[in-house]
């Protein structure tokens, strides 16, 4: 037991000795992304209110060009009615009449 203990003991002091290597860099790393997130907000808003300030501007044009695809599909739309005569031999007759 005393062998297996000391082994515990060993790497619980070489784990630690990692964790403390490793801990300052990554605090120094960690407040540096804080800082440039920190200055670059400004950045980021005015960006977002540019893209919003363009979406606005573009939706009513999406909305008319729509409208008129629309409108231009129900003109040149034809009914197509299918029916099976039942006077004449088995098979379909199509009628197309412009709308």
């Amino acid at each position: 037991m005393p062998l297996q203990v000391a082994l515990a003991e060993r790497a619980a002091a070489a784990g630690a000795g990692v964790v403390r290597t490793s801990l300052s860099p990554l605090a120094d790393l960690t407040e540096a992304a804080a800082a440039t997130a920190k200055a670059a907000r400004p950045v980021f808003v005015a960006g977002e209110e540019l893209l919003v300030s363009g979406l606005e501007h573009l939706q009513p044009l999406l909305l008319t060009t729509a409208s008129r695809t629309g409108r231009l599909a129900r003109a040149a739309a034809v009914r197509v009615s299918a029916a099976v005569s039942p006077t004449v031999e088995p098979g379909v007759v199509v009628a197309v009449a412009p709308v």
